[in-house]
């Protein structure tokens, strides 16, 4: 595992199904505001951390308690006054979760509770994350991380996500289709309504029902996203910025460290 920030160190696992990170924090003391990941979050918290805040709700980072959050459920973390966060966390991709329950990318598990209290199954996280931040490349490591996944999405999901088809959900994937094709231009919120052919306000309103954030919040998300792929694949910082919508770097740089903790520099040297 290599450390990228005080407190904070990544490990990255190849796999053939797909992207793993490992993320161990230890007394990082970080407020992660309002935000969303496009991969699945599953850790074991440590002691003495703080709160997580998912649709509405306030759930207690209990020591031994499993951490399980989908993709683009939008999320914040607070953590206890003069503490930080403890707690080793793995983000793997859609396509490993996709894999490990042999399902297709849209039929894959949420969760009820952000924080679930299952003393074997967070024992058996911690040892793994801990084998692969020691050894990533370890034989067998594929087999274990997917038998985990399984097992946590059978015991604690709460089914497959099926969208729902209704007006708000159709004006939603309009507009992240633009979005998604236009991210790395300055995108106003008047141009998307009327590509939508719906109002600003029905197009927030839409946002807020279907994804509980606004347009601009999403696009920024999508635009970190896509700058962490890119820092990922050695592109400099100063063009991630320029080729994902950022003003320029420094604006980059807060963006990615509220999203995801480090800065765009400290994530490089992980790799």
């Amino acid at each position: 595992m290599k450390k990228i920030a005080p407190g904070v160190g990544v490990t990255r696992v190849r796999l053939s199904v797909g992207v793993l990170e490992l993320f161990r924090f230890e007394g990082y003391a970080h407020a992660f505001p309002r935000h969303a990941h496009e991969r699945f979050t599953f850790g074991v918290f440590g002691s003495r951390n703080g709160s997580i805040r998912v649709r509405g709700s306030e759930w207690k980072a209990s020591p031994g308690a499993i951490l399980a959050i989908a993709p683009e459920e939008i999320h914040s973390a607070e953590p206890l006054p003069r503490n930080g966060w403890t707690y080793r966390s793995l983000y793997p991709s859609a396509e490993v979760v996709a894999a490990a329950l042999g399902t297709g990318l849209g039929r894959l598990p949420r969760f009820s509770r952000p924080v679930i209290h299952d003393p074997g199954l967070a024992g058996a996280i911690e040892r793994l994350h801990l084998r692969l931040e020691q050894t990533p490349d370890v034989a067998g490591a594929e087999e274990r991380v997917l038998v985990l996944i399984r097992k946590l999405a059978t015991r604690h999901g709460m089914g497959w996500a099926e969208p729902k088809e209704d007006a708000a959900t159709g004006v939603v994937a309009r507009a992240r289709g633009f979005l998604e094709e236009h991210a790395a231009e300055p995108v106003r919120l008047r141009a998307l309504s009327a590509h939508c052919g719906v109002s600003p306000f029905y197009l927030i309103r839409s946002f807020h029902r279907v994804l509980g954030v606004t347009p601009h919040a999403w696009l920024t998300q999508l635009r970190a996203n896509r700058a962490r792929a890119m820092l990922q694949g050695g592109e400099a910082p100063t063009t991630v910025a320029y080729r994902c919508g950022f003003s320029d770097q420094s604006h980059l740089t807060r963006t990615f460290r509220d999203i995801f903790g480090v800065t765009p520099g400290a994530y490089v040297k992980g790799g």
